[in-house]
């Protein structure tokens, strides 16, 4: 059973009443957003590509010195959980973010945010199944990037610092091991899909997992799948574009960069 990960160990937390409610009106307020990233979210989630559930609907089949197993009563699917469960959760498998009640209305759409960017990724955040290596506090890094950008321009520095406080196992690596260290500490950028963008996760499966061909005219249907505002917001993320010439060298890469400025 693989361990998945707590997030956020100190977040505020709230009285357990009117949950429902309450998440509804996040999923609402992400809609109006102002910062893309949070409207994107929301979007993700009423597309079905993510699915909300609450962490405390998940009953216990399990108990043991500092883990819970629970199961996903949609799926069946059992969760180990690991630390103390006070915060919100993602589950790797099956694009479902588990949210405790605890959580304080005031970091809800956070934790979503933060959760959902894992989901984001090429493996759906199965990378962070090694609590203690360099792809965690990657993935990490960039989750928390996108959260930070909610409210304002984020800190490398301050996130760095959040990461090895709250994550015991990758403080431990930076801490014994040199090499660890030098990566984290240059580590200063996200590296991947910073918009929560379904449009940008749709694309980089797909040439990063070989789920269409290469040929012009594979590349050119899933280029202008997108609609014109996804091919204008994702033109302005140097990720998305740098990702598009590595993976799509020559003829094929000249094609995506001219259908993204149509």
């Amino acid at each position: 059973m693989e361990l998945l990960s707590l997030q956020r160990q100190n977040a505020p937390r709230a009285r357990p009443t009117a949950p429902t409610s309450r998440l509804a009106q996040a999923i609402e307020a992400m809609r109006q957003h102002r910062e893309p990233g949070v409207r994107n979210t929301a979007r993700a989630i009423d597309s079905g590509e993510v699915h909300l559930m609450y962490l405390e609907d998940c009953p216990i089949a399990e108990t043991g010195e500092g883990y819970i197993v629970r199961v996903n009563p949609r799926t069946g699917e059992r969760i180990v959980l690991g630390g103390e469960i006070t915060s919100a959760i993602a589950g790797q498998r099956g694009q479902y973010i588990l949210v405790s009640r605890l959580v304080h209305p005031s970091a809800l759409i956070p934790a979503i945010v933060h959760e959902v960017n894992h989901l984001m990724r090429i493996d759906g955040g199965r990378s962070m199944a090694d609590e203690s290596g360099f792809p965690r506090y990657r993935d990490e890094f960039q989750a928390y990037w996108v959260e930070a950008s909610i409210t304002g321009a984020p800190d490398p520095d301050a996130i760095r610092r959040t990461i090895l406080h709250d994550y015991p196992a990758l403080h431990r690596s930076y801490v014994a091991r040199p090499d660890f260290r030098a990566q984290v500490d240059q580590w200063r950028r996200p590296d991947t899909n910073i918009l929560n963008s379904p449009a940008w996760a749709r694309v980089e499966r797909a040439v990063y997992l070989g789920t269409v061909d290469h040929s012009d005219e594979t590349i050119r249907r899933l280029i202008l799948s997108l609609t014109p505002s996804d091919r204008a917001e994702l033109r302005g993320q140097d990720n998305f574009m740098r990702m598009l010439r590595s993976r799509l060298p020559g003829p094929l890469g000249d094609l995506a960069l001219r259908l993204m400025s149509q």
